[in-house]
Formats: C-alpha cells, structure tokens, sequence
C-alpha cells in the first residue's frame, strides 16, 4: 500500500480515504484467501530505524534523499498510516507484529520460515525479495497490486527461488540503494554508475561459489549484498523478539469492529463486516 503511495505524484493527505483504503484492501484479500491460508498477520517496519542500517549506512539512504526532495509531506503521510495500523492493532483480531529494529520483510521471513512446516503459508506482496522464500514447501507469494501468484521476476533469468536469491545478490537492489557485487558501497548516493554485470556472467556465477569467482572486494561486496538481502542473515536477536512478539496473543476484538467502523464513519465497510 505504501508503495503505492509512493509512486503517485501527489498523494491526498486524507486521513479517512487511506484508513477506507487500507481497511478494504484487508477485507478483500482476507475474503479471498481467508478459507485456504489462515488469519491475518500484519507486518510493520520499526519506527526505530531497522538493523540494515547500521551495518550499511547507505541502506534505503536514496528513499530518504527523495523524500526530503518531494513536495509531499511524507513525515505526515507515515504518521497516518501508523495511526491507522495501531487503530486495527486494538479493533481487530488479527496479530500486528512490529519489532524494534526490524523492517516488515523480517517479521514475513522469520514467521513464514517458523510456521510452513505446520501450515500454508500466504505472503501478500509482490516484493521480489519474498522470492528467496518460496525456496520453503508451503510458502507461496501473491502480488495483489498484479492480482497474481508470483514465482520469479521478469528482469531476472534465474527461475527457481534458490538461483534467484545469487542472482539478487550479485544484482544487488537499486531500490534500496544496494549496488551490485561489482560497485562501490556508495554508488547511488554519489550518483555514479553501476559497473556492467553481464547476462552470461550471471548464469555461469549463480552455479559457482562466490570464492571461484570473485577478487578480494568483489567479495567484499558480494558478502555485503548477501548480509543485506539474505534472510538467512536476519540477527538472531530480532528473529527472537518477532517470535516473542507473534506468541502473545492479538490486542484486537472481533466484537469492537462494529463500533470502531461506525465511530470513523466508514459506512461501506459496515456492509461486509463479515469479511473482517
């Protein structure tokens, strides 16, 4: 939903749009995949920064940078739609689980990792980083924006969950200012180019070990591409606190939806209160 924001050019600072929004997009992917997958989790990103952060201070550094250049105000944006999210935390039953230095990715990872084993596993995104998970028996990702299951990325040619994870680190993730395997740590907040990675290299280097391959700081950045995408780096102290955190039972209450939708006037949701 927030990428969605994201990419508008002005996005409409109106507080009961994004809580309709968000509560219908719930109501609707809770209707479709409720029967086959479970109950809702929500998973929140850390208002306390996250730990990438502080081990790659050039982590998601490009967002900020666009941020502080937009007209919007982003500051107030996030602000409602935290609101919006703690008001579903105390009125609704499902689990909202946000852990101090840990983003939202982490909490999916870490629960969708634990619970597979026992029972199918549904992640409501169509991030690529999800991708690397599907690598599990259980667990599927369906893009609601593209209103599809997803198992790879078209920009990548590596078709299987584990070759993606290697082709995702080599690549590294522009979008979250991580540069490829080949680039320097501060390429994009100095606006300089990504070296070149070549279609065939990447064929040939998503079967060998990095060792094989790689010069010294080649497998420098190859290391911090793999700390920062790989959830199998996730620090054992945040997937202690996710697991802490989703044990406790959900704050929310089936029988408050009713007067929380009336409080905030949201007269069409109170038609399909049953889909909650």
């Amino acid at each position: 939903m927030i990428a969605n924001l994201m990419a508008c050019p002005s996005p409409e600072l109106d507080e009961r749009f994004l809580r309709h929004m968000i509560l219908n997009s719930l109501r609707a992917q809770r209707r479709k995949f409720h029967e086959s997958y479970g109950e809702l989790v929500l998973c929140v990103d850390s208002r306390s920064g996250n730990w990438r952060q502080t081990v790659f201070k050039e982590y998601k550094a490009n967002r900020r940078k666009t941020k502080e250049q937009s007209d919007v105000d982003w500051g107030l944006i996030f602000d409602i739609l935290y609101r919006i999210v703690m008001e579903i935390k105390e009125n609704f039953p499902y689990h909202v689980i946000e852990v101090s230095g840990a983003e939202a990715d982490d909490v999916i990872a870490v629960l969708a990792r634990r619970n597979a084993a026992r029972e199918k596993i549904l992640i409501l995104s169509g991030d690529k980083d999800f991708i690397q998970l599907q690598s599990i028996k259980g667990i599927k990702q369906y893009a609601p924006v593209q209103k599809k299951f997803i198992k790879t990325n078209s920009q990548y040619i590596s078709k299987d969950p584990k070759t993606f994870l290697r082709e995702h680190i080599l690549r590294g993730d522009k979008g979250d200012g991580i540069p490829n395997f080949l680039s320097p740590d501060d390429t994009f907040i100095s606006n300089k180019r990504q070296k070149q990675i070549r279609k065939a290299n990447v064929k040939d280097w998503v079967k060998m070990d990095p060792k094989d391959f790689c010069t010294s700081e080649m497998l420098r950045c190859y290391d911090r591409n793999q700390r920062l995408v790989d959830f199998n780096y996730i620090p054992d102290n945040i997937e202690e606190k996710i697991l802490d955190e989703f044990a406790k039972p959900p704050v929310g209450d089936r029988r408050k939806i009713f007067d929380y939708m009336v409080a905030k006037r949201l007269n069409n949701l109170v038609q399909s209160i049953e889909d909650f």
